[in-house]
């Protein structure tokens, strides 16, 4: 079973990057047809690459591949060097100004990153972020089950530099 999450961080500002450089190109055509026909090869691209994580759970192999129109390039790599699946909680704070730059509203939210990690948990390969806590216990069972990986808090290991630079900062 191969399982298939999106890497792609910036896909929304893609398209609008895109939609505006076809919007320009289109407004331009008739004055320019070389650069307007660049524009239109560029926002195609844009709107045409994508970038994902596949995990396939029979060989134990990953890989990021980048997708263009449907083909698809990357290297699968081995999934034996992480052995634990953690949860990260990722707290954003927003504040919406007036116009004479007064905290008029504030709010918070919390995301949820899935992340497979060594044993030492310094190493992490970033499954997914999620919305919601259930949506991410959903996806560390079916993680837990496909993979056969234990769900462990995450916790990662000091390593002796880091223990002697907080014993010499006391």
């Amino acid at each position: 079973m191969k399982l298939t999450y999106s890497y792609d961080s910036f896909r929304r500002p893609k398209i609008i990057l895109g939609i505006i450089l076809t919007t320009f190109s289109i407004l331009t055509i008739f004055n320019n047809w070389i650069q307007s026909f660049v524009t239109i090869i560029i926002s195609l691209f844009l709107f045409g690459i994508t970038f994902k994580l596949e995990i396939d759970t029979q060989s134990k192999t990953y890989r990021i591949y980048r997708s263009i129109f449907g083909i698809k390039s990357g290297v699968y790599k081995e999934l034996k060097e992480y052995s634990a699946i953690t949860l990260l909680v990722a707290r954003g704070k927003r504040n919406i100004l007036s116009p004479r730059f007064i905290s008029t509203l504030s709010f918070s939210d919390e995301e949820y990153d899935v992340y497979i990690t060594n044993s030492s948990h310094r190493k992490k390969l970033f499954i997914q972020r999620l919305t919601s806590k259930e949506k991410a216990n959903q996806l560390i069972e079916l993680l837990e089950k496909e993979l056969e990986l234990p769900y462990e808090k995450y916790n990662p290991k000091l390593t002796q530099a880091t223990q002697n630079r907080i014993r010499s900062r006391r």
